[in-house]
């Protein structure tokens, strides 16, 4: 595709037309996939594929092509980092905060008799003991 083709594809891109977004996208679909696949994780890519990512953002580009914008390439690579972060969160997030494995530092632990809050306070060295 031409450079003055390509200017006036986003052109309209910048008016708002969403058919336009589409055609960019297409034209880009290489090169947006390429940059999804170097900020992809060695866990994340285990998980989910660059062109999943694609999928995703070619979405949320033509809904939210009526956003103000300079640069169209670098608006959609914005949003394939917002993609990358929640497909993080979605597959490895919730794992990492599980409220049933939480335990109150006020109260004893199973099995404990004291604690954590109780274990830290002795712990603690007194003023009077650290200058003895």
């Amino acid at each position: 595709m031409s450079d003055d083709v390509e200017q006036q594809l986003v052109e309209q891109i910048l008016s708002g037309d969403e058919a336009a977004m589409a055609k960019f996208l297409e034209l880009k679909r290489i090169a947006v996939t390429g940059y999804i696949d170097r900020q992809l994780g060695v866990g994340l890519r285990k998980k989910v594929e660059p062109e999943d990512i694609f999928q995703e953002v070619a979405i949320e580009a033509i809904k939210r092509v009526d956003q103000s914008f300079d640069d169209p390439f670098g608006w959609l690579c914005r949003i394939c980092e917002q993609k990358i972060v929640d497909a993080y969160r979605r597959f490895f997030g919730a794992a990492k905060r599980d409220a049933g494995r939480e335990i109150s530092a006020d109260g004893p632990a199973a099995g404990e008799e004291k604690g954590m809050a109780d274990l830290l306070v002795a712990s603690f060295t007194s003023a009077s003991a650290a200058f003895s």
